[in-house]
């Protein structure tokens, strides 16, 4: 299989992925101790694994997969993902720890067009 399309993969991460991960793959934090584990951590270091993640979701988590998508877009968010940020890159932004993520302070309405 070819490399993923990096643009078509920032698309669909953008759409689906950054609702929990954040845009810039961040928002959730599974390291330990001062070791941080991003998205775009476990894209460098692991990408078969995040591969079968993106496609099949994590075990007992609840994440969207990409199992009805064509393969090429589970590449290419795959793609995506290693080139998102592997540390804390900005001061005073603190990504949340595995199970203690923030409730959304956006509050979504539903308008009608008239």
């Amino acid at each position: 299989m070819k490399a993923g399309d990096i643009e078509r993969g920032k698309a669909i991460f953008q759409t689906i992925c950054a609702t929990c991960h954040g845009f810039d793959g961040k928002l959730l934090d599974w390291g330990e101790e001062g070791r941080h584990a991003y998205v775009g951590t476990e894209a460098a270091s692991l990408p078969d694994e995040v591969f079968n993640k993106i496609l099949n979701s994590h075990p007992d988590v609840q994440m969207v997969n990409l199992r009805a998508f064509p393969v090429e877009d589970a590449a290419a968010v795959l793609a995506r993902a290693a080139t998102l940020p592997t540390e804390c890159q900005r001061a005073g932004r603190q990504a949340v720890p595995r199970g203690k993520r923030r409730p959304s302070r956006v509050r979504l309405t539903h308008r009608t067009a008239r």
